[in-house]
């Protein structure tokens, strides 16, 4: 999975299901207004539909495991109202239960369907980006042709491969460390790469007409530390408390494995690539500014 089409996913994930909530909640009070019905036995009516849209939003992280949960929401929600519901006599008396788990089962996986044909799209045309960006010339990687004031666009390619880099370690860091498998926000900030540090390049190369080489050197030793903390030690970097609600990972329990390892071991995009790229990068743009 590219790191690009993984980004815009999760946020047309998002969007689409912010949006999705929005249509659903019209609906519903159109509906109520039309048939005269109560807003509340509406609502509750529709609620499958409602409570999948907002589960899947909170948990879509694209690993295998959430992926087959989503698809799994909608029959657990539908089947539990229809128990619930068919128990209480007051929404018997005032809901067709049958007719309205078959409209919430056929809401929630249109939902889902839309949202995966859009999301196949966006990986096709992903594909043929990277494509393209294989015919592309390769970078000048001679220090010396690359003076500031006359390759400006070369530095700011190394930084745009160094920002790239960054934010996928930072998505990996968010799905590996999550909170289904114990990770708290605190500790995700810890271990990510801070986007104010790859934003100051570029605000730094867009404001000043000759950028502060020390400025820029400063931001990148901040990228280099982090990247460097990720060869450390979980028990290291971590807490007692931390290492201990980890859960559902491959990893030493007592925090023995490298960081770097377990976000390789436990997700599923080329991490190793990613963190290597980055380094990478660092090093040939270190050398273009010293």
């Amino acid at each position: 999975m590219g790191e690009r089409s993984s980004r815009l996913r999760k946020v047309l994930f998002e969007g689409f299901s912010l949006v999705s909530l929005i249509i659903l909640f019209v609906a519903i009070i159109f509906t109520s207004l039309n048939t005269g019905a109560s807003l509340i036995f509406v609502i509750l009516g529709f609620m499958p539909t409602i409570v999948t849209i907002v589960l899947c939003l909170l948990i879509f992280d694209e690993t295998l495991f959430t992926l087959l949960i989503i698809w799994l929401i909608p029959f657990i929600l539908s089947g539990l109202f229809f128990l619930v519901a068919s128990s209480q006599s007051i929404l018997k008396a005032n809901l067709d239960i049958s007719s309205l788990v078959a409209i919430n089962l056929f809401c929630s996986i249109i939902y889902l369907v839309i949202f995966f044909l859009i999301a196949k799209l966006v990986s096709k045309d992903d594909k043929k980006t990277s494509e393209n960006h294989k015919h592309t010339p390769t970078l000048d990687n001679n220090p010396s042709h690359a003076i500031l004031h006359s390759q400006p666009s070369t530095i700011q390619e190394y930084i745009a491969s160094i920002e790239d880099k960054s934010k996928a370690l930072n998505f990996v860091i968010g799905r590996v460390y999550n909170k289904y498998h114990g990770g708290s926000k605190h500790l995700r900030e810890k271990l990510s790469l801070k986007p104010e540090w790859y934003n100051e390049f570029s605000e730094t190369l867009n404001n000043d007409a000759t950028p502060d080489r020390r400025r820029l050197l400063s931001v990148l030793d901040n990228i280099e530390k982090q990247l460097s903390l990720m060869t450390s030690l979980e028990k290291e970097i971590l807490t007692q408390d931390q290492l201990v609600e980890l859960k559902n990972l491959q990893r030493d329990e007592y925090g023995n494995d490298k960081i770097i390892d377990v976000l390789i071991t436990n997700d599923k995009d080329p991490v190793k690539s990613y963190y290597d790229g980055a380094k990478e990068f660092c090093l040939k743009l270190r050398d273009i500014l010293q």
